[in-house]
């Protein structure tokens, strides 16, 4: 599967969880099969660090 393939995959979002130290947003497809999370770390001094994604493809979660 190429990049463009995988962008024209339609997520709709699932839920979303603001912790002390991040915060997440879950995304998947309609089957579930596909699915993806956003974190975002979020410092002591109240500033949110870069974000980064783990992709879950069939129950197995990739980190790139």
């Amino acid at each position: 599967m190429t990049i463009d393939e995988l962008k024209d995959i339609p997520f709709h979002f699932v839920a979303h969880m603001a912790m002390e130290h991040e915060h997440t947003m879950s995304y998947e497809t309609e089957d579930g099969r596909l699915g993806f999370c956003d974190y975002t770390p979020k410092r002591k001094n109240g500033d949110f660090g870069r974000t980064y994604r783990h992709y879950r493809i069939e129950g197995k979660v990739y980190q790139p």
